[in-house]
């Protein structure tokens, strides 16, 4: 029997060190210095967001390695037309989501070629009864169509293990974030765009 394997995209996950992420926390953390920030799935029980603005250039680092090991697996900047290696690529402001009990991203996707997450404070650990043993709770899915054309999805399911951890994919890749229920503690997690300048 020969199987043929069909090519796509995949998606990376890796983490920062810990002396870069130790500052992006602490800023993610301070409440009093948070600026609102509006992007289009903005609504009420959508997580709020806020600009990152004092470590952007830590991130932006690490951001710009991973382009590169993406770009060297997958060859996927040379697969859109209007990239070419004579244009740059660049960052969009970068923001961090504050979920609380109850709200969640609904599926949507961003501008630009290559997205991001970074999972920054997580209020639960991977304990028996605790959020993410139950169905979905707090659960980051990637949405894609197979090659019937149905939606296919791919179910992360975050907890405290995962803080420190980025996620880079293509940006129109469909994707959401689940609620969580038990716990009163807030999840932040960083997002941002990679775009052509």
């Amino acid at each position: 029997m020969e199987e043929i394997k069909l090519n796509n995209f995949g998606v990376l996950i890796d983490s920062i060190n810990s002396k870069d992420f130790k500052h992006i926390k602490k800023e993610c953390l301070d409440k009093k210095n948070r600026k609102k920030y509006t992007t289009g799935i903005t609504s009420k029980n959508i997580a709020s967001h806020f600009e990152l603005k004092n470590t952007r250039d830590l991130l932006f680092k690490f951001v710009s390695k991973k382009i590169k090991e993406y770009e060297d697996k997958y060859n996927y900047l040379k697969t859109i037309k209007t990239f070419n290696s004579k244009k740059e690529l660049s960052f969009t402001t970068p923001w961090f989501n504050v979920q609380k009990q109850g709200e969640y991203l609904s599926n949507h996707f961003h501008d630009g070629v290559l997205s991001y997450t970074m999972w920054v404070d997580i209020p639960f650990s991977n304990k028996e009864g605790d959020e993410e043993n139950e169905k979905y709770n707090s659960c980051f899915e990637l949405l894609y169509s197979n090659i019937v054309g149905q939606i296919s999805g791919h179910k992360i399911f975050i907890d405290k293990s995962y803080e420190g951890k980025m996620i880079m994919f293509p940006s129109t890749l469909l994707h959401c974030v689940y609620p969580f229920y038990k716990t009163k503690g807030e999840r932040i997690s960083i997002a941002g765009n990679v775009v052509i300048k």
